[in-house]
């Protein structure tokens, strides 16, 4: 059964997922192959086929074409050298090109988001993130080696007997929607973050029956494959599944919940039509399917496609090998390119045959053939930085279009230089700018979480101390930004930095395959302009301030404060909330913060209680370190009415929230979450938020809200709320328990993770 696809051309490297990228010898950020002596200009690649970078577009882009000699040029995707043809080994003039084969973006980086990649993938034909593959022009040093296609002469002399067949690759996927798998918990589905069964897919549905196209086969060739994906859903009846290839039944499978399925058919060539119909179906309307797609890999009669590009693998043999390919729908000089042995040829053309003279080679020969060629208009300069010796403790990450307010200021570059300060800590600060993270740590894949996974690992592992992770920017789920949604999003502000994942989860994106915690404690800031910026930067800058004004203990006194809001549906619910919380409660007073707690407990089963809501603002007005809340919420609401801006009046005296709900943590949406109103109200509320981007679990959430009480007043007081989240969430890492389990990953701290809970003595 064969196993090699041309959907994985020259993407060797990509061999199997780890942290950060696993080659096969060696760990990869994803810069070892960059220069940074050198200049570098992008060419950004949606579509697969043959593109040549003309003379005239070198030259408007800047580079000294008139000192660079052909030779001497160099091209990189994903971190491999690419080959070249150049029409000239001296110095470039009029007329002159750059040629190369390009291949759009699929699932080579998307790969390292699995743990086990090839059997976890739903639809590797279809990127993650985008379509959009970045290759890096550069030239090297007079005499240093380059990679090339040796112009080979098509002599159509002495000829062998011509190939009767070619591999063939088709395939079938569905981009309607991302299909992963989940849990069922108390009739609520719950989904990780991590990637383990996903991707773009079909919708769920009992019976679904698709084509995949297989013209010309060679009927006297060896078998074909079939490569099928799709996801089941979470059916507690179980499912009762068949698969059938042209009507034939080839799969019966009982089994429950939702999970991934990929089965491999070899299917006799002499069997096949001009397609292949395929039957995904389940038992009744409960059992259901959301299919990623196919791919066959058949033999084909050396027929060549309209449209004017091909590519095929030409089987083994020995000696020189003859093609004679029919292609009527193509026009003008074709060029072939076998990208195996790094050969070019021009093809010779006798009516609607298409023809060409190969040198002998070695194994399989993956080659391609276009007479179309895409013509590179611009290029874009890059000028990658190098942060091997950065010797920074406080890691800043945003996006340049929050460098400016409108008004020519730069807030984040002022947050850097706050924190820099005395008054900020004396903390060392890198700013690092998103765009590039996306070309040097994710191969200028843009809006990739690889980019900052991999960045996050190589600042651990080469500077001195790394200590926080601050992302100023807002971030959305990648599904909604895939499908259309990225223009608008941009425009608007509301992708500035990438998450991880869907839900979202900051926490993976510094973390790797095996474990759910930052490798450095991380917060974001959701801004998605500069003034929020600022509005923010006052707020940690006032609040701060106060550790050390007024000196009194009257004046001091609200920085021991701790309020609790206890919520719920039901009478039961209220009481295992009173419950967790008293317990939390008597943690934070008898360890070295010496918490003065308050608490306000719901007593109705009103979706939302206002009747507390005038005693619960006197309470935050006075000042507190601390507010938590555990019980019903949203992105949106809490199960009190303490959502009202006007209403607050405790310039200065922000405290940390905590949300133990639902959802309150989601701040991944087009929309403004509650947690991002308390950041974001000017002069009041909150200056940092922590809650749960998904489903809460009361057990779950009240262990965890224990842990970090616990923390902050012992192993990490003094210390940055960060370091006790991450200390708390480190506990339950790799719990069995899918309540835990997602917490550990979809906890979500709006704000600086530096920020401290007023260390002073109680």
């Amino acid at each position: 059964m064969r196993r090699l696809l041309l959907l994985f051309f020259f993407s060797g490297f990509l061999l199997s997922a780890s942290a950060q990228m696993w080659n096969g010898a060696d760990t990869l950020f994803g810069n070892e192959w960059i220069q940074y002596d050198q200049q570098y200009f992008k060419v950004m690649v949606a579509e697969d086929g043959v593109y040549r970078i003309p003379y005239e577009t070198l030259q408007s882009s800047g580079i000294p074409v008139n000192a660079i000699d052909g030779s001497r040029y160099q091209l990189w995707r994903l971190g491999e050298e690419q080959p070249l043809y150049v029409t000239q080994n001296g110095p470039l003039g009029p007329g002159d090109f750059i040629e190369f084969y390009g291949r759009r973006n699929r699932s080579e980086l998307d790969r390292y988001l699995f743990r086990d990649p090839d059997n976890q993938m739903v639809n590797p034909w279809y990127s993650l993130i985008t379509d959009t593959s970045a290759y890096f022009l550069t030239w090297v040093e007079p005499g240093e080696p380059t990679l090339r296609y040796e112009q080979v002469d098509n002599s159509l002399v002495n000829l062998p007997a011509k190939e009767e067949w070619i591999w063939e690759e088709r395939e079938q996927y569905f981009i309607g929607q991302v299909a992963k798998t989940y849990e069922v918990l108390s009739g609520v589905d719950i989904y990780y973050s991590h990637f383990d069964g996903e991707g773009f897919a079909s919708s769920p549905q009992t019976s679904r029956t698709f084509f995949v196209n297989c013209p010309d086969v060679y009927t006297g060739g060896p078998p074909a494959e079939l490569d099928l994906r799709f996801i089941s859903n979470a059916n507690t009846a179980g499912h009762a599944l068949e698969v059938r290839i042209d009507d034939e039944l080839l799969v019966e499978e009982q089994f429950s919940g939702a999970l991934f399925k990929k089965f491999l058919f070899d299917r006799a060539a002499s069997s096949l039509g001009d397609s292949l119909k395929v039957r995904v179906s389940g038992l009744n309307n409960n059992d259901k399917y959301a299919v990623g797609g196919a791919i066959l890999h058949y033999p084909r009669i050396p027929v060549l496609n309209a449209g004017g590009f091909n590519r095929f693998i030409l089987p083994e043999g020995s000696g020189p090998r003859y093609l004679e390919m029919e292609g009527a729908g193509i026009s003008g000089a074709a060029v072939l390119l076998d990208l195996s042995n790094r050969r070019r040829l021009a093809l010779q053309q006798e009516g609607n045959l298409w023809k060409a003279k190969l040198p002998a080679a070695t194994g399989e020969q993956q080659l391609a053939i276009s007479s179309v060629f895409h013509t590179i208009e611009s290029l874009d300069p890059v000028d990658f930085i190098d942060y091997e010796n950065t010797d920074a403790d406080f890691l800043i990450i945003s996006n340049a279009r929050l460098f400016d307010d409108g008004q020519g200021n730069n807030w984040v570059e002022e947050y850097a230089n706050y924190r820099r300060s005395e008054a900020g800590g004396n903390y060392a600060v890198a700013v690092v700018e998103v765009q590039q993270l996306y070309d040097q740590f994710a191969y200028g894949v843009n809006r990739h979480p690889l980019s900052i996974r991999n960045f996050a690992h190589y600042a651990v592992r080469n500077w001195p101390s790394p200590r926080y992770c601050f992302i100023i920017g807002k971030g959305q789920e990648y599904p909604g930004m895939r499908r259309g949604g990225l223009v608008a999003a941009v425009a608007d502000g509301r992708m500035m930095v990438p998450s991880f994942g869907t839900p979202a989860s900051d926490n993976l994106l510094l973390s790797d395959n095996y474990t759910s915690i930052p490798v450095i404690p991380v917060g974001r800031l959701a801004a998605t302009d500069g003034k929020k910026v600022k509005i923010y930067l006052d707020k940690v800058q006032a609040v701060e301030a106060n550790r050390a004004n007024p000196q009194s203990v009257e004046g001091r006194a609200w920085m021991k404060r701790v309020i609790h809001l206890g919520g719920g549906s039901s009478a039961n619910e209220q009481t295992s909330i009173r419950f967790v919380l008293e317990a939390m409660g008597g943690e934070i007073e008898n360890n070295a913060f010496g918490g003065v707690v308050r608490s306000f407990y719901k007593t109705s089963t009103d979706p939302i209680q206002t009747s507390l809501s005038e005693q619960i603002f006197g309470a935050i007005n006075e000042g507190s370190s601390i507010v938590t809340f555990m019980g019903h919420s949203s992105p949106g609401t809490f199960d009190f009415n303490i959502d009202n801006p006007d209403n607050y009046n405790n310039y200065g005296k922000y405290p940390l929230m905590l949300s133990l709900g639902c959802y309150s943590g989601n701040i991944f949406t087009s929309g403004e979450s509650i947690g991002e109103r308390f950041i974001f109200y000017e002069n009041r509320a909150a200056v940092a938020f922590g809650a749960s981007r998904g489903v809460g679990v009361i057990s779950s959430l009240g262990a965890f809200a224990r842990g970090f009480y616990d923390y902050m007043g012992g192993d990490y007081y003094g210390q940055g709320i960060g370091d006790g989240i991450r200390a708390a969430l480190a506990d339950y890492d790799q719990n069995p328990y899918i309540g835990t389990a997602t917490l550990v990953e979809q906890f979500t701290l709006q704000g600086d993770p530096s920020i401290r809970l007023n260390p002073a003595p109680g």
